[in-house]
C-alpha cells in the first residue's frame, strides 16, 4: 500500500517520503525508507484507499507511530527498513473533504 511519510530525520530536520508499506498489524507497521530516522521518533502516516465495489468514495487514513526499529538494507533504492509501534488513535476521512 503506498504511504505519504512524515517526521524529523536523524538531523533533526523535517523530511515527507512516498514508499510502500511492507507489513502492516493493529499496533505496528513496517516500510522501506530512503531517509535515516532515529529509535524513538515520532512519525506519521497518510495512505490514500482508492474507491472500490465496496468503498463508494475513496478515504485517507492517517496513522502515527513511534521508531522501534531500524535495519539497513544491502539492496534496493530504500536505505532502510524501519518498523513503527503505532499510536492507538488514528483518522479515516474522506478523501473529498
Amino acid at each position: 500500500m503506498p504511504v505519504l511519510i512524515k517526521g524529523r530525520n536523524a538531523a533533526g530536520k523535517e523530511f515527507e517520503e512516498q514508499t510502500e508499506i511492507t507489513s502492516l498489524s493493529a499496533s505496528s507497521v513496517s516500510f522501506p525508507l530512503q531517509t535515516r530516522v532515529i529509535i524513538g521518533a515520532k512519525v506519521w502516516l497518510t495512505a490514500s484507499i482508492p474507491r472500490t465495489a465496496f468503498l463508494k468514495v475513496p478515504l485517507r487514513l492517517s496513522l502515527v507511530g513511534s521508531v522501534v526499529f531500524v535495519q539497513a538494507q544491502n539492496k534496493g533504492p530504500k536505505r532502510q527498513t524501519v518498523s513503527l509501534r503505532l499510536d492507538k488513535h488514528y483518522t479515516l476521512n474522506s478523501s473529498s473533504s
